[in-house]
């Protein structure tokens, strides 16, 4: 079970401006979009295993890597700093893995 952060506590507000995101939501609008977490981790300069590690939770993001984070996901910043996580309908994901090969996935929302 997760424990809760002291920053998730942090009105909306001071999460946008000290650049809190929630991991959860990150990830989400990620695999709405179809994009692996390698792919999205070289496009922001970051390693694979510390974009999973910001998945996972809150963390703080810097200006840049916020409007970047932003900008390839096509979600505006005031998605990552809400605390509630959406539930996703069932969708049909295809991609390409590093080698190039292609992979789809069909994942069921939540009951």
């Amino acid at each position: 079970m997760k424990q809760d952060t002291t920053f998730q506590h942090w009105p909306e507000e001071l999460r946008v401006k000290r650049g809190l995101l929630n991991g959860q939501r990150i990830q989400a609008a990620r695999e709405l979009r179809g994009i692996a977490r390698h792919v999205l981790a070289r496009k922001l300069g970051i390693p694979a295993k510390e974009l999973a590690r910001r998945e996972g939770d809150w963390c703080l993001w810097g200006d840049n890597e916020r409007t970047l984070l932003s900008g390839l996901l096509d979600f505006p910043l005031a998605f990552f700093v809400q605390d509630d996580m959406i539930e996703i309908a069932p969708a049909f994901m295809c991609g390409h893995d590093e080698e190039g090969e292609s992979w789809c996935e069909y994942m069921k929302a939540k009951e």
